[in-house]
């Protein structure tokens, strides 16, 4: 295949490029700046080299990716995509080696930042720092993608960010499946978080989270924690052989928790602690 980047700015608003089957080494970012569709079947986009990220969004777009892999094995700091302005939606994708490698940032697989909206279903994460990362005053929704192995988090919700997130499954992440923190909004739903490294579900910051029948298991800390001043609906959740708490609950944070199912947890079904 000849110069990708040359064949996307060659596109008119709207088209779609169908990338054939195989492996594609690109020599710097791919950047996104005009509408598109991008897909594939077995495709993959491969980097060594460069900064940022695989594939830089910065247009208003739409623009839409299906049925790629996306793969970073360089030395320095770069995400999977990195969503700076505009409407992305990302299906069927799988996508690894995001990573920073000092304390500027975070290497997730997909970044949506700024004011960016859009969407990730059906995708496979893994080996990243953080999944799926929603930062600043984005709107997104992430739905049935399935996050492991991920150094920290295999979902991290922040900022001023509103989100929905439902069907998920967050396994063996190094720290909680899924965190929620700063001020941002989330709406988790039937989100399957389990086998993590500190808890399934954790909330923090003044968040505000809507939470109804997620399951949270064999997390070596608690199911679900939540702290400092967030606020949380806890709906039908399912709390089981967590290595502390099902729920906890500390800070000075609010909660309504009703007809949640915690059970063969190794301390508390629920715990509040008084501070």
């Amino acid at each position: 295949m000849s110069d990708l980047q040359s064949q996307i700015d060659a596109l008119a608003d709207g088209e779609t490029l169908e990338l054939p089957p195989g492996q594609l080494e690109l020599q710097a970012p791919l950047l996104l700046r005009r509408p598109l569709r991008l897909s594939g079947q077995a495709s993959t986009l491969l980097l060594r080299q460069g900064r940022e990220a695989v594939v830089r969004v910065q247009g208003a777009g739409p623009f839409y990716l299906k049925g790629l892999r996306l793969i970073y094995l360089g030395d320095g700091p770069a995400r999977g995509i990195w969503v700076e302005s505009g409407e992305l939606h990302v299906e069927d994708c799988q996508i690894s080696g995001a990573r920073w490698v000092d304390d500027r940032g975070l290497g997730a697989a997909v970044h949506f930042s700024h004011e960016s909206r859009g969407s990730a279903t059906f995708c496979e994460i893994f080996n990243n720092d953080v999944g799926l990362l929603i930062d600043h005053q984005s709107q997104v929704r992430l739905e049935s993608n399935r996050c492991y192995d991920n150094r920290l988090n295999g979902i991290r919700l922040q900022g001023y960010s509103r989100s929905r997130v439902s069907q998920n499954e967050c396994r063996a992440n190094g720290e909680a499946g899924i965190w929620v923190l700063g001020q941002a909004w989330a709406e988790l739903d039937g989100n399957r978080c389990h086998n993590n490294g500190t808890h399934g579900i954790y909330l923090s910051g003044q968040s505000q989270t809507r939470a109804l029948g997620n399951e949270v298991s064999q997390n070596p800390h608690h199911g679900l924690s939540l702290e400092e001043q967030a606020w949380a609906s806890l709906d039908q959740q399912v709390c089981e052989d967590n290595g502390l708490c099902g729920i906890d609950i500390g800070g000075d944070g609010k909660v309504l928790a009703t007809a949640n199912y915690c059970t063969q947890n190794a301390w508390h079904g629920i715990q509040v602690r008084d501070n």
